[in-house]
């Protein structure tokens, strides 16, 4: 074995090739020199050779001082970018303040409030890298950070609320925690951080930060809420309201409602009863020139919590009263969980009219500032507009397809409105909920159970997760 150059040889004065003998024959030191030869060596080699640039292009020879000047520009903008991407935030050199945010966003194209993993298009997908962007937070595991309400795809909110530690600039007032060590030092007058402004220059235009407030350190976004409320828009479409009223008024109080949710194993829910402090149906008031088969209503329901898919459960049901599918003594049924252990199996209402509409909290100060406001009002009201025009290209399309003459049996005749509610499928038979197939409802005692199988309506069928056969009325109402 010898030890010797390459072709390429390094900046380093070259030695002669020795052998395996002459390297024996070497002592400590000149082995340590000779090896640190070769690791220079090896540095030149792995070095990616040097290829020229391209020959420029001719030009007009530009002026010596337009020249200096524009490379000074060039160099200034590419040391700025430098260190922007490579620049590190120290959080422990700033003070951080407890805040509650009040967020609204549409929620008809998201997947949920809470973020989930491998999804982004979730409302914490876009706040929390918003919120670190901006250099409010370090990471969300050091934020205390808290959420009011999880609303899942399609729902959207006008008064979610989140609480959360962010950077300050100030040193004294509500909700300000100082860091040890780091001066106090404010300049006169100082204003704090535009937490909104700041947060709506990054977000979506579907999620919008309403307003912020300072609050307390031990406020809690979930266990400080007094209330949460919800609305639910849908078309009137003969619905008999003065029963839904009756059944609506039968759901308000305190009462297990296991059979109006969904269970949530993974969470370990366990307990259902949860109390509702508002529910009423209304018929809203119909816009000018409004048809009158897209009349809406809504309803209006609040509580304490709620249990996952709790509204939209009730809804669906509500709907089944209206339309005279069910007496709203229906409600005493599934609300009797002696009578009925276990949820017979009916679809629930749709989730794209649901919207949170509201959290309340005791001595919570919202600061609205009035330039955010206006933009806030803005983008609403570009969105509405770009909603309303897409309700009015289908409104048209609808239009032309009434205005057509169809072939039928007895001929070829105009397809008028009232011919075309005829020419709909036939509906079928609907399936009283006290009759239906149940599962899906959590186990009481097993002896409990049993001696309930013999007597309540809801356990004569064994526990299936088949869903029997829904007519079309059902189907407009309700939806997986």
């Amino acid at each position: 074995t010898s030890v010797c150059g390459n072709a390429m040889e390094a900046p380093a004065e070259r030695s002669d090739c020795l052998s395996a003998v002459d390297l024996h024959a070497l002592s400590k030191e000149e082995l340590v020199a000779r090896c640190e030869l070769l690791q220079a060596h090896l540095a030149h080699c792995q070095q990616p050779s040097y290829e020229p640039p391209p020959p420029p292009q001719r030009a007009a020879a530009p002026e010596p001082q337009a020249t200096a000047a524009a490379a000074g520009q060039q160099n200034k903008k590419k040391s700025r970018k430098k260190d922007k991407t490579q620049r590190h935030f120290d959080f422990s050199r700033v003070h951080q303040r407890h805040i509650a945010l009040r967020i609204a966003y549409l929620g008809f194209d998201l997947h949920g409030f809470a973020s989930q993993e491998g999804i982004a298009d979730t409302v914490e997908g876009y706040l929390f890298p918003a919120l670190q962007q901006a250099c409010l937070i370090e990471s969300r595991a050091s934020c205390q950070y808290s959420r009011c309400g999880r609303t899942d795809k399609g729902v959207s909110a006008g008064g979610q609320v989140v609480s959360l530690n962010v950077r300050t600039k100030l040193c004294t007032g509500r909700g300000v925690i100082l860091t040890p060590g780091v001066s106090c030092e404010v300049k006169e007058n100082a204003e704090e951080i535009n937490y909104v402004q700041v947060l709506n220059r990054i977000l979506p235009p579907v999620v919008r930060i309403l307003a912020w407030a300072p609050v307390d350190l031990h406020f809690d976004a979930r266990f400080s809420a007094l209330y949460r409320s919800y609305k639910y828009y849908f078309l009137l479409d003969n619905l008999n309201l003065e029963t839904m009223r009756m059944g609506a008024e039968k759901l308000k109080g305190e009462h297990d409602f296991r059979n109006f949710c969904k269970i949530d194993v993974a969470n370990g829910v366990s307990n259902y009863v949860r109390r509702i402090l508002h529910f009423t149906v209304e018929s809203l008031v119909q816009a000018p020139g409004q048809p009158d088969h897209l009349a809406l209503g809504v309803f209006n329901i609040q509580g304490y919590a709620f249990l996952w898919h709790q509204v939209r459960c009730m809804v669906a049901v509500l709907f089944m009263i209206g339309r005279g599918e069910e007496d709203p003594s229906v409600i005493d049924a599934l609300l009797d969980i002696d009578r009925c252990p276990r949820k017979p199996n009916y679809v629930m209402a749709s989730e794209i009219p649901l919207i949170l509409h509201d959290c309340g909290f005791e001595d919570v100060q919202w600061v609205y500032e009035a330039h955010n406001h206006a933009k806030l009002l803005a983008n609403l009201r570009t969105q509405h507009e770009e909603f309303s025009i897409r309700a009015n290209v289908v409104r048209g399309i609808l239009e032309t397809m009434r205005e057509q003459s169809v072939e039928t049996p007895q001929g070829t005749q105009a397809w008028t409105q009232h011919e075309a509610k005829a020419a709909t499928l036939p509906k079928s038979k609907h399936v009283p909920l006290l009759q239906r197939q149940t599962g899906g409802a959590p186990l009481l005692q097993k002896r409990k159970v049993k001696q309930h199988l013999i007597t309540s309506p809801c356990a004569f069928r064994a526990p299936s997760r088949a869903t029997e056969k829904l007519c079309p009325e059902e189907k407009k109402h309700c939806r997986h």
